[in-house]
C-alpha cells in the first residue's frame, strides 16, 4: 500500500488506479 495514503484519507479520494491496485491487493473489499 502507498505509505504516502494517510490511513484516514477516504478511498474515493484515490484515482481508478489506485483503487484498483488496492483492490487487487485485497486491501479493499468492495
Amino acid at each position: 500500500m502507498n505509505p504516502a495514503v494517510a490511513p484516514e484519507q477516504p478511498y474515493q479520494d484515490l484515482s481508478k488506479a489506485e483503487q484498483l491496485a488496492l483492490r487487487a491487493d485485497g486491501v479493499i473489499c468492495v
